[in-house]
């Protein structure tokens, strides 16, 4: 609701502010629910750019060398995180 409902505010909610055909979005899906555990937006699903879906591994693979860790001592901070287990 805050998304669309911005989006109405500024008079862009035929364009943005929701999921549907012929709007823009640009979306990252991730693993985990990031308002538990913002650390989850470093692990994405899905990455969709202007109507474009990408596979968030190739991306990473296509900016190799260009980001990341800029010396050993960076390297744990760009380390994967791996999926969380929740008790049942």
């Amino acid at each position: 609701m805050a998304t669309i409902n911005a989006a109405r505010a500024m008079g862009f909610g035929d364009r943005l502010g929701s999921i549907e055909p012929g709007k823009w979005a640009d979306l990252v899906v991730v693993r985990g629910n990031p308002l538990a555990d913002i650390r989850r937006v470093r692990l994405p699903r899905v990455v969709i750019k202007a109507g474009r879906v990408y596979d968030p591994e190739t991306l990473m693979k296509s900016v190799e060398g260009k980001i990341g860790p800029a010396s050993a001592a960076d390297s744990a901070m760009w380390a994967p995180i791996p999926p969380r287990r929740r008790n049942p």
